[in-house]
């Protein structure tokens, strides 16, 4: 078995599982964080050359022997989980169903209509029309994909798919020791709450930083809570550290779900996904969870109270002009 194609998690779930997990307890303590189902946990299992009801203990404990020389789980499994434990009675009686892949059927070649008939060429115009409807299918799909609106499993948000896909972290070069530094995790938690805070303005109908402004109507105006207005400063912020095309990336990646690096263009996917690291970077030097240069000027968050002080006083200016023209 090539250790080599595995990912850390495939590698953690053969090795739990040759151990003497049950598929069950893999999944709600392994896979389940990471997206996996107990279906796709029986398929990393099927990878195993030999099924563990045909291996007796020894022949288990020589198989966690092989993947304990070339573990590539960054001593995240215990020393103990490299040893094999006897299995329950329940366990050796079920056994794994291997997934075998079955033969395509061709399909049945039809007769050629007859187009002398009047019953051919309804036939033939039939056969037209579907070939016609089958393209403009395709051609509806292919602009999807371009379009990043590629269909997705469990993970159908563009940031969950890179966080689980383990693509928010900096690439190793060859030779660089590995490290440690969650840069993933700080990453993801920047855009969860970034998205947060843009999903509260644009859900409250107010896209304009200029919330204190009055309209030129008799109306009452539209109230603005304070954590809104909170949010608005605090995006205006961070619209002000980036690009605005970096931005404009952040906006389709969080508000509209697009796959942007997977979208042709002239950067190419690698380049797009360094600046989306790099944008969601700055967005943690705003947000004070990564640290950053001390000659910087990273502009402060707004402030809660003072933002309150400052609606308060405009709803009064407000109402005072209303009254004042009635």
């Amino acid at each position: 078995m090539d250790m080599t194609k595995l990912t850390p998690l495939e590698f953690c779930i053969i090795v739990t599982w040759i151990h003497g997990w049950t598929i069950k307890k893999i999944h709600l303590s392994l896979a389940k964080r990471h997206g996996k189902t107990e279906h796709a946990v029986r398929g990393i299992i099927n990878k195993i050359p030999n099924r563990r009801q045909a291996m007796n203990k020894a022949d288990r404990q020589t198989f966690l022997d092989g993947l304990k020389a070339s573990r590539i789980d960054d001593g995240m499994l215990p020393a103990d989980y490299f040893v094999a434990k006897s299995l329950n009675s329940d366990q050796k009686k079920k056994a794994i169903v291997t997934v075998e892949k079955k033969a395509k059927v061709k399909p049945e070649t039809l007769p050629e209509p007859d187009p002398k008939t009047r019953a051919g060429r309804r036939e033939i115009k039939r056969r037209r029309e579907e070939v016609e409807r089958k393209k403009r299918e395709a051609e509806t799909q292919q602009a999807r994909r371009e379009a990043g609106h590629a269909p997705r499993g469990v993970e159908s948000t563009p940031l969950e798919y890179l966080y689980n896909e383990k693509m928010l972290s900096n690439p190793k070069g060859q030779g660089e020791e590995k490290e440690k530094a969650n840069n993933a995790m700080r990453r993801y938690e920047a855009g969860v709450r970034l998205r947060s805070m843009m999903e509260s303005i644009y859900g409250s109908g107010i896209k304009s930083p200029d919330y204190e402004s009055a309209g030129g109507g008799g109306g009452a105006g539209v109230v603005i809570h304070a954590v809104v207005a909170e949010n608005i400063k605090n995006v205006e912020s961070i619209k002000s550290m980036l690009q605005m095309e970096w931005y404009h990336m952040l906006e389709h990646l969080l508000l509209r779900g697009l796959f942007v690096w997977q979208i042709p263009s002239k950067k190419g996917a690698d380049l797009v996904l360094s600046e989306i690291r790099e944008s969601l970077d700055k967005v943690s030097l705003f947000l004070g969870t990564m640290p950053g240069d001390k000659d910087a000027e990273i502009p402060k968050r707004a402030d809660r109270k003072a933002v309150r002080e400052s609606i308060y006083a405009a709803r009064d200016a407000i109402a005072k002009a209303q009254r004042q023209a009635g």
